[in-house]
């Protein structure tokens, strides 16, 4: 997750290591390829993920088809809040390698 506080501190956001390691320790990194369903109708997100290289959709489907919601591109966060309500969101990793970093629960 370093990727993350490098980036940080390219916007000249600092943050100590005391405050940097607890945040760090609770993250895990998942690679995804093109078209991979990254969380399916139904579910719940319950991470809020970032982006490391790459290019996600949120979408979802009505009438046999895709709607598209929005793109979330390199070094944006990722999350459906809304899956938490009625319209059944999707993520599909739509370039071919999503690095995302997930907080543990």
């Amino acid at each position: 997750m370093e990727f993350i506080r490098q980036y940080l501190l390219s916007r000249n956001i600092t943050i100590s290591d005391e405050d940097w390691y607890p945040y760090a320790e609770k993250n895990t990194r998942k690679e995804y390829k093109k078209k991979d369903i990254i969380l399916k109708t139904g579910e719940t997100d319950n991470y809020l993920s970032f982006v490391e290289q790459g290019t996600a959709r949120l979408f979802f489907a009505k009438d046999n088809k895709d709607l598209t919601i929005r793109f979330v591109f390199k070094y944006q966060y990722l999350t459906a809040f809304d899956s938490k309500n009625t319209v059944p969101l999707q993520h599909r990793s739509a370039d071919g390698y999503g690095g995302l970093a997930n907080p543990s629960r």
